[in-house]
């Protein structure tokens, strides 16, 4: 029988049952910190590995009753119920937790997807429910993920409220080299396919230990075999989970990274939170990016700026080029750049356009050639005129 091929190194899978284990043998609760999220590959792992488990909680393992939940959709507390009334049935969750207790079981929730409950103060009210419970039973404990540094200074009156939920906050950095090319390994054996070892040497440097982007490196070099490493690397599938990448990061996070690309990181920027955490979680190495190909949405993002509306008139790099523009292409470009970076349909074009009666006036044809005629003049200006991205049946994206 061949011989399975782990994801990650047997080491890592290791330390991270230990860390996620001992912080429910102990009856705490925490927080992963990760900026890719993962979580759900990795819990089932370790969920699955009764040796493992075995191994760190003993012989009596079993007395842990150990579940996954993920929060794409469902409330925290009822989420929580759910999963908890397969174990026991109570009227409520206090009751099947109290019926759990008097067994002498123990319940451990891996929560996954917390990010939006944790940054949405409207939806924080969950996590003091939770805090609730967690100091009413002591058998209960949580380990949630997170996307966001919930140390930074605007997350202290959450996390000083939900001391009990933020017990142990750990910092996941990227995966290391090692690990990143026993992930390549893992991708290998499943697809049947062999890379040369010089190229997954490049496409985990180049990635930074993003598991995701270098499985998508990956596909792209086995599917499309005559591409070279750049064009792999600024690939309009690999830009799209490039921009990903870049929207999980705040603001003040962007701004660092736009500096250490810039190579004008000052020193007030060194010192900050900001610039201590991403060097912690490895997405800034050495004063580099620690995702490298993140550059190209970086530059992408500069070529894109390039192109701005004040006061009704229309400039690119500060030169006002309204005069070559007519009125409804530059109508189109307000309202392109008002939503950068997100879809416009063609129906908030027509609007922009035509105002209260696009209707009588709506076409699809009329809609393309108007931005065919757009890119062209821009081309003509001096702008990348592929910056404006149409997706056929859907809309129009500038960014």
């Amino acid at each position: 029988m061949k011989k399975t091929v782990n994801s990650l190194t047997q080491e890592t899978l290791e330390n991270d049952a230990h860390r996620w284990l001992n912080i429910i043998r102990y009856h705490e609760s925490g927080t992963i910190i990760q900026i890719q999220n993962d979580a759900v590959y990795r819990v089932h792992q370790l969920l699955g590995d009764k040796k493992l488990l075995k191994k760190i909680l003993g012989k009596y393992y079993r007395k842990y009753l150990l579940g996954y939940i993920s929060l794409s959709e469902d409330n925290l507390i009822d989420a929580i119920n759910k999963k908890i009334q397969k174990w026991s049935q109570g009227k409520d969750l206090e009751d099947s937790l109290k019926k759990i207790e008097s067994k002498g079981l123990d319940v451990g929730l891996f929560v996954d997807y917390a990010t939006n409950i944790i940054t949405n103060k409207s939806e924080q009210k969950q996590l003091f429910e939770l805090e609730t419970i967690l100091r009413k039973f002591k058998n209960f404990s949580v380990i949630i993920f997170s996307e966001v540094d919930i140390t930074e200074a605007g997350f202290n009156q959450l996390v000083n409220q939900c001391s009990s939920l933020f017990t142990h906050i750990i910092k996941y950095p990227l995966y290391s080299e090692k690990d990143s090319l026993q992930f390549t390994s893992y991708n290998e054996s499943l697809w049947k396919f062999k890379f040369p070892e010089k190229t997954k040497q490049a496409v985990v440097k180049s990635c930074g230990g993003y598991l995701w982007l270098i499985r998508q490196a990956l596909r792209l070099l086995r599917d499309e075999k005559d591409l070279t490493l750049e064009q792999v690397f600024s690939h309009e599938l690999m830009l799209r989970k490039l921009d990903v990448v870049w929207s999980k990061l705040t603001e003040p996070e962007k701004d660092v990274l736009r500096k250490i690309n810039n190579k004008y990181l000052d020193e007030d920027s060194k010192n900050s939170q900001t610039y201590s955490y991403l060097k912690t979680i490895k997405m800034i190495v050495n004063d580099s990016l620690g995702i490298p190909i993140l550059k190209y949405v970086i530059e992408k993002e500069k070529r894109t700026n390039q192109l701005i509306v004040k006061d009704g008139d229309v400039f690119l790099d500060k030169e006002n080029v309204s005069y070559q523009l007519t009125k409804s292409e530059t109508r189109i470009i307000k309202v392109l750049i008002d939503n950068k970076t997100k879809l416009v349909t063609r129906n908030q074009i027509a609007q922009k356009i035509w105002g209260v009666n696009w209707e009588d006036h709506y076409s699809d044809w009329a809609i393309d050639r108007l931005i065919h005629r757009l890119r062209l003049k821009l081309k003509k200006i001096g702008f990348d005129e592929s910056l404006i991205k149409t997706y056929k049946s859907r809309g129009i994206m500038l960014g």
